[in-house]
């Protein structure tokens, strides 16, 4: 028996007990105990950390690794509204957000037409931002850059076609 518990409305999967997660594309992810497969938790909300959810495998943004640092080069199906980018993925920096293409075929444009996304907070551990990584964010308002920020570009039209922008905070 695994011994399930309803904390609320969420059941908690019992300690000691091994599940299997997969991510339900919605922004939850369902849990099947290796015990006893009819031990179920279901739509449980992701519980973002450091390198995606804590359970399943979802990741809110796609790293590659590129040399000896990571640059984001794509997104989650559930991006949330307040986009906080983490200065490490699995202890490594995150120096990047999409590439330096200047080959139209080639350019990441990693939050390009993502209505979702409606603040960005940008770590100081981010050098470049590649061109159109934002383009037609339409319910962008606001992006804050870290306090000891070690920008060196901001590619053009980076945020090309955010029209609700109205405050970008680099100190």
């Amino acid at each position: 028996n695994c011994g399930l518990i309803d904390a609320e409305q969420y059941p908690i999967p019992a300690t000691g007990h091994k599940y299997i997660w997969t991510d339900n594309g919605d922004g939850t992810c369902t849990g099947v105990c290796q015990n006893d497969a009819s031990h179920v938790v279901s739509n449980q909300p992701h519980e973002i950390g450091e390198t995606g959810c804590k359970n399943c495998d979802y990741h809110e943004f796609t790293y590659q690794l590129v040399g000896s640092t990571y640059r984001i080069v794509g997104t989650g199906k559930d991006l949330k509204s307040n986009v906080v980018i983490l200065p490490t993925f699995n202890g490594v920096d995150v120096t990047h957000i999409g590439n330096e293409s200047t080959d139209a075929a080639s350019i990441i444009k990693v939050f390009a037409n993502n209505t979702n996304i409606k603040s960005v907070e940008i770590p100081a551990s981010i050098k470049s931002i590649g061109r159109y990584a934002f383009e037609n964010c339409t319910n962008l308002e606001t992006v804050t850059f870290a306090e000891d920020i070690n920008l060196k570009y901001i590619r053009n039209c980076t945020f090309q076609g955010c029209t609700g922008l109205r405050s970008v905070t680099i100190p």
